[in-house]
């Protein structure tokens, strides 16, 4: 079975500040507003498994 995902690594403080990014790209809001929504940086070791729990 093949399990296709779409990922995107943000800056930190695009993380910080994701309620004003929100406001500002609708369809990003749209996307990414459910409080299951996870987001992950490329500096933390662990980013990785953020999504993918190994």
């Amino acid at each position: 079975m093949r399990i296709d995902s779409h990922v995107h690594i943000l800056p930190p403080e695009f993380i910080k500040n994701i309620d004003k990014n929100m406001e500002r790209d609708e369809h990003f809001k749209l996307l990414h507003s459910s409080p299951k929504a996870k987001f992950a940086t490329a500096e933390g070791e662990n980013a990785y498994r953020i999504f993918f729990k190994t």
